[in-house]
């Protein structure tokens, strides 16, 4: 087996990314059994109110997965797999700094909200400063890709890709929309609000 992994490695085959998943899930496994010594149980016991909150995030999961990729879907029904393509691309280049740099940097805070939710006071105090710290990491993202989008899109795909940088630019505002998105989730979340997400989630699709 070891032979087949080095053939696969050394041939840089997609198998790679692949087995690098598996070991990884197998190490984190391994080693959450090793750090954790009081380990959970199934329990039965509240199954009735843990469905009500899993059936809205499901019905959200759905609605919200559909609404990620309907604009993909509604362009390869009119347009070519080259213009598909550099859309794509324009989109997850505009969101890159939400989802690699902003959302890792504020994610603890976040994980405060669930902590002073039956505090009403100092929950919005926690909302106001997350809004404020997230809003001020993602303007200067938001103007250095509209003013800069050409250079970007030149330097890291090269010229042929140059038709992609208008959509990179029009599609600026998303970056806001998602990381101050991200947040609202997440006081819905603690609150056990999941319905409202749902809710939201539905009319952003229509």
């Amino acid at each position: 087996a070891s032979d087949v992994y080095k053939r696969q490695f050394s041939t840089k085959s997609f198998w790679a990314i692949v087995i690098g998943d598996l070991v990884s899930s197998l190490v984190a496994v391994s080693l959450s059994y090793y750090y954790c010594r009081g380990r959970p149980r199934i329990s039965v016991l509240n199954i009735k109110s843990q469905w009500v909150f899993s059936r809205w995030m499901l019905a959200r999961g759905s609605v919200g997965y559909m609404r990620s990729q309907i604009d993909t879907l509604l362009i390869s029904q009119f347009y070519s797999l080259s213009q598909l393509g550099k859309f794509n691309i324009a989109r997850e280049f505009t969101v890159m700094p939400a989802k690699e740099i902003i959302e890792p940097a504020v994610e603890p805070l976040l994980a405060t909200f669930s902590t002073v939710r039956t505090e009403f006071g100092k929950l919005g105090q926690q909302v106001s400063l997350s809004l404020l710290l997230i809003s001020s990491f993602t303007a200067p993202f938001v103007g250095f890709i509209y003013f800069f989008y050409e250079p970007i899109i030149f330097y890291l795909l090269g010229e042929q890709w140059m038709e992609a940088a208008p959509l990179m630019q029009a599609m600026t505002p998303l970056l806001f929309a998602f990381a101050l998105g991200g947040t609202l989730n997440n006081l819905c979340f603690a609150l056990a609000k999941v319905k409202v997400v749902f809710w939201y989630d539905l009319l952003s699709l229509a």
